[in-house]
Order: structure tokens, then sequence, then C-alpha cells
């Protein structure tokens, strides 16, 4: 059990809709996976299969308006000092849509000067879980950093971008992540990640599900060996919001319930990147809390370049 505690988290998804018919209308056939004849059969499997009409869109705000934003929320509902944050890191891709230089920016914006800020990339829709260990883990070697802010913003200019195989479609979003030893919360019980070489290649209009089931299924069975848990001790299940038949699958196959899936976001916003952890977990401390119901949850994800995480967080 870690020290650091989720003490807050804050979110941001526009309310903007485009529907996936018109979506699909801005790629081209090429762009969508081979496995489909064309991007009208894509479009029918999001809508059926899926269970998403619809995807969220930025359409006016910049990405530093996003993330001040929601940053100004966290601060406000932990009534937090901005002087007590000790590090922030940035969990996001460094391409032109989402700026690398997003975390500098916030740590001027809210005079941060106690802060140093670390840039966390590479494992795509996974980032948020890895930063979670991450900071998890120098806290609890530094008892000199005590409050951790973890961002993440997802402002998607070219719509190809928004792809994602038969795994789902990228909404915008923003997202805020505030971790404290001295909060109260769910904290980081183990984790388990794994990176498959495999994946060095990745092709997103290739069909990898086989590949990714392996590694999912890998994940979560060697994270309740390590963790002496078993199936039964896990009361929630945290996934991404993404293709709910690929995720369903690996849960069943590493003998795990799915009817403990916090299912109130899967196809509500569409797959949100790495804001899918902040987003589920933020909504489902909240259930948690008003049921006066805790327990151990399971959280999983993956990020396309072959990055596998499972964690388990406790009230503990």
């Amino acid at each position: 059990m870690y020290d650091l505690k989720i003490a807050e988290i804050s979110y941001y998804v526009p309310e903007n809709k485009v529907s996936i018919p018109d979506f699909i209308e801005m790629v081209r056939d090429e762009d969508i996976p081979s496995v489909f004849p064309n991007k009208e059969a894509y479009a029918a499997f999001v809508i059926a299969e899926l269970k998403v009409n619809a995807i969220r869109v930025e359409d006016k705000l910049e990405d530093k308006e996003m993330l001040t934003n929601t940053v100004e929320d966290i601060f406000v509902a932990a009534a937090t000092e901005p002087g007590e944050i000790d590090l922030v890191i940035l969990a996001q891709e460094e391409d032109q849509r989402q700026k690398k230089n997003l975390g500098q920016y916030i740590q001027y914006e809210f005079d941060l000067n106690n802060a140093y800020v670390l840039n966390l990339d590479g494992n795509h829709c996974a980032n948020i879980d890895h930063a979670l260990t991450l900071a998890s883990q120098i806290a609890h070697k530094n008892e000199r950093i005590n409050n951790i802010l973890i961002l993440g913003n997802v402002k998607i200019d070219n719509p190809v971008n928004r792809l994602v195989g038969t795994y789902g479609v990228l909404s915008d979003g923003s997202g805020a992540m505030l971790l404290k030893k001295n909060g109260k919360g769910p904290a980081l019980k183990s984790s388990r990640i794994i990176s498959a070489g495999r994946f060095h290649e990745v092709n997103l209009n290739r069909d990898d599900s086989l590949i990714l089931c392996k590694y999912y299924v890998k994940t979560l069975r060697e994270l309740m060996e390590r963790s002496n848990v078993t199936a039964d001790a896990v009361a929630y299940i945290v996934t991404q919001n993404a293709n709910p038949i690929l995720i369903n699958q690996c849960l069943q196959m590493a003998g795990l319930d799915i009817e403990k899936v916090f299912s109130a976001n899967q196809t509500k916003y569409s797959h949100l990147d790495c804001l899918d952890f902040l987003v589920n977990v933020k909504d489902l401390m909240k259930e948690i809390e008003a049921n006066k119901n805790e327990g151990l949850i399971l959280s999983f994800g993956t990020g396309w370049a072959g990055s596998f995480i499972s964690s388990f967080l406790s009230y503990e």
C-alpha cells in the first residue's frame, strides 16, 4: 500500500457532440481498419458494437484553457494552495495537438513555485495509469514529496487521429488528479505493468485484438497472483471506455466478474484516451461514497503502442 491518496479528481468533457455518421464523413475509406470494406461499415460497427452514437469535440477552448479550468476546479474542491504542490506530472503525448509544455504553462499560470514538472508519454491511453504508479513510487521513496498533481488534456484537430482501430473513437477532454499523503480517498495498493514488444510496428488499420487480449489477460492474472488477491475480493472494476466486447472477454478469461465493471460512462463520452481513468474513478468514488460501500478497485488499461497496466486501488 502506497502513501498517496487520491484526494480529488476534476475533469471536463465538452458538451458539443458530433454524431458518428457525421464524423465518418471527415475520414477516408483508407483511414479505417482494413477489416471493414468501407467507412460506412466501420460507422455501423461503432454504433452497433461499441454502442457509441457520438463523440465529444471541443470547438471553443484551446488546450491551455481546457486544462486551466480543470486545475482551477481541483484547487477549489480540494481546498489546496498551489504552493503546496511538490510535483506535477503531465501525462499525455507530445504531438502538436497535445502540447508538451502544458505542464510548464500550468506551473506558470498557478504559481506552482515549489513544484517540479515531469512529462510522461509514450503509453498513450494508459498514460494516467502509469503516472499514478510512478507518482506513488516517487512519493513513497521521498519524504519531501507530499502532494502531486497529475494532468492530462486531449484536443484532436485531425479527425483521422481519433481512430483507434476497432478499440474506439477518441473524444476531447481534460482532467486533473490531486494525490496527497495526508488526504482521504483510495490509494494505489499494487500494480502490474507489461510492455509488449510485439507492438513496435503497430498498425491501427490491422486487427490486433488477439495480441491485445493475450497481454490484457496476462497483466490481470499476474497482478492478482503477485498481490495474492482472488477475483472474489474485487469489488469494482474500472476499464477504458472502449471496445466492451474485447474488454469483457479479457475479464472473463482472467476469471473476473463483468457485472462488477463500472459502466456508467462506457458509451457516454466515447473513448477519452488516457482520461478514461480519471473520469471513471472520479464517478466511481462518488458512487462509493454515496453508498458507503468501500471495496477493492481493479483498474486496467492499455496504450496502442503496447503498454499494459493493471492496478489495485484500496480504501484501507
